[in-house]
Protein backbone atom coordinates (compact mmCIF):
# COMPACT_ATOMS: atom_id res chain seq x y z
CA UNK A 1 0.00 0.00 0.00
CA UNK A 2 1.16 3.31 -1.28
CA UNK A 3 4.72 4.91 -2.77
CA UNK A 4 7.13 3.44 0.06
CA UNK A 5 5.41 0.02 0.30
CA UNK A 6 5.55 0.11 4.19
CA UNK A 7 2.62 -1.49 4.62
CA UNK A 8 -0.35 -4.12 3.54
CA UNK A 9 -3.71 -4.10 3.18
CA UNK A 10 -5.97 -6.51 4.50
CA UNK A 11 -9.48 -7.65 4.23
CA UNK A 12 -11.01 -10.51 6.31
CA UNK A 13 -14.06 -11.72 5.53
CA UNK A 14 -15.49 -14.17 8.99
CA UNK A 15 -14.93 -17.67 7.89
CA UNK A 16 -18.34 -19.73 6.91
CA UNK A 17 -20.51 -16.14 7.12
CA UNK A 18 -21.21 -13.23 5.53
CA UNK A 19 -20.88 -11.01 8.24
CA UNK A 20 -19.16 -7.89 8.30
CA UNK A 21 -15.68 -7.64 6.52
CA UNK A 22 -12.83 -6.30 9.09
CA UNK A 23 -10.06 -4.23 7.04
CA UNK A 24 -6.57 -3.47 8.68
CA UNK A 25 -3.22 -2.06 8.06
CA UNK A 26 -0.53 -4.15 9.03
CA UNK A 27 3.13 -3.01 8.93
CA UNK A 28 5.54 -4.68 6.25
CA UNK A 29 8.24 -6.91 7.60
CA UNK A 30 10.30 -10.32 6.75
CA UNK A 31 9.12 -12.03 10.05
CA UNK A 32 5.21 -11.99 10.98
CA UNK A 33 3.84 -9.27 12.82
CA UNK A 34 1.53 -9.41 16.35
CA UNK A 35 -1.82 -8.88 15.43
CA UNK A 36 -1.83 -6.20 18.17
CA UNK A 37 0.13 -4.00 15.61
CA UNK A 38 -2.69 -4.25 12.82
CA UNK A 39 -4.37 -1.12 12.41
CA UNK A 40 -7.93 -1.49 12.60
CA UNK A 41 -9.67 0.98 8.78
CA UNK A 42 -12.12 2.98 10.73
CA UNK A 43 -15.43 2.68 9.11
CA UNK A 44 -18.19 3.28 11.53
CA UNK A 45 -21.27 4.53 10.07
CA UNK A 46 -19.60 4.60 6.55
CA UNK A 47 -20.35 2.34 3.30
CA UNK A 48 -18.35 -0.57 3.68
CA UNK A 49 -18.26 -1.27 -0.05
CA UNK A 50 -17.37 2.16 -1.30
CA UNK A 51 -13.87 2.21 0.20
CA UNK A 52 -11.37 3.40 -2.37
CA UNK A 53 -7.26 4.64 -1.53
CA UNK A 54 -5.13 6.90 -3.00
CA UNK A 55 -2.25 5.65 -5.22
CA UNK A 56 -0.23 7.44 -1.93
CA UNK A 57 -1.87 5.22 0.15
CA UNK A 58 -2.45 8.64 2.46
CA UNK A 59 -5.89 8.80 2.02
CA UNK A 60 -9.24 6.48 2.63
CA UNK A 61 -12.20 7.54 0.52
CA UNK A 62 -15.71 6.25 1.44
CA UNK A 63 -19.00 7.47 1.65
CA UNK A 64 -21.10 8.25 4.55
CA UNK A 65 -24.49 8.33 3.42
CA UNK A 66 -24.94 10.52 0.31
CA UNK A 67 -21.34 12.38 1.36
CA UNK A 68 -18.02 11.47 0.31
CA UNK A 69 -15.32 11.24 3.08
CA UNK A 70 -11.62 11.42 3.17
CA UNK A 71 -10.45 9.93 6.00
CA UNK A 72 -5.88 10.56 6.46
CA UNK A 73 -3.96 7.58 7.37
CA UNK A 74 -0.73 8.94 9.17
CA UNK A 75 2.05 5.98 8.97
CA UNK A 76 4.40 7.85 11.61
CA UNK A 77 2.20 7.03 14.03
CA UNK A 78 -0.03 4.21 12.53
CA UNK A 79 -3.41 6.09 12.90
CA UNK A 80 -6.32 7.91 10.96
CA UNK A 81 -7.81 11.55 11.28
CA UNK A 82 -11.39 11.96 11.68
CA UNK A 83 -13.46 12.01 8.30
CA UNK A 84 -13.84 14.65 6.19
CA UNK A 85 -16.08 15.51 3.31
CA UNK A 86 -14.88 16.16 0.11
CA UNK A 87 -16.10 18.98 -1.55
CA UNK A 88 -16.32 19.35 -5.17
CA UNK A 89 -15.76 22.51 -6.98
CA UNK A 90 -17.78 25.50 -6.72
CA UNK A 91 -20.15 25.23 -9.52
CA UNK A 92 -19.71 22.35 -10.52
CA UNK A 93 -22.56 20.09 -12.25
CA UNK A 94 -21.12 16.69 -11.37
CA UNK A 95 -21.94 15.12 -8.00
CA UNK A 96 -20.42 11.37 -7.35
CA UNK A 97 -22.99 9.27 -5.85
CA UNK A 98 -22.41 5.96 -3.20
CA UNK A 99 -23.53 3.87 -6.60
CA UNK A 100 -21.33 5.27 -9.18
CA UNK A 101 -18.52 3.42 -10.93
CA UNK A 102 -15.49 5.52 -9.24
CA UNK A 103 -11.43 5.01 -8.65
CA UNK A 104 -8.78 7.35 -7.55
CA UNK A 105 -6.36 8.24 -9.66
CA UNK A 106 -3.68 10.43 -8.96
CA UNK A 107 -4.42 13.22 -7.02
CA UNK A 108 -8.29 12.83 -8.39
CA UNK A 109 -11.04 11.09 -8.67
CA UNK A 110 -12.38 9.43 -11.87
CA UNK A 111 -15.61 8.04 -12.08
CA UNK A 112 -18.28 7.03 -15.51
CA UNK A 113 -21.62 8.50 -15.34
CA UNK A 114 -24.23 7.09 -18.36
CA UNK A 115 -25.62 9.81 -20.27
CA UNK A 116 -29.34 10.45 -20.03
CA UNK A 117 -29.94 12.68 -23.00
CA UNK A 118 -29.38 12.34 -26.91
CA UNK A 119 -28.47 15.18 -29.20
CA UNK A 120 -29.80 15.51 -33.27
CA UNK A 121 -27.75 16.40 -36.25
CA UNK A 122 -29.23 19.06 -38.45
CA UNK A 123 -27.61 19.11 -41.96
CA UNK A 124 -28.97 22.69 -44.14
CA UNK A 125 -27.66 23.86 -47.43
CA UNK A 126 -26.89 27.15 -47.52
CA UNK A 127 -26.52 29.57 -50.65
CA UNK A 128 -23.44 30.49 -51.94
Amino acid sequence: LGQDSGWLYLWLNPPGSAGPRRRYLVPWREEPVPQSEWVRIPLPGMAENSLRVSPTGEFFYLFEGSKLMAVRFDPQRAGFSDPHEVKFLPGSAVKLKPDDDWTVRGPGLVFSRQETTSSSVWLMKLPR
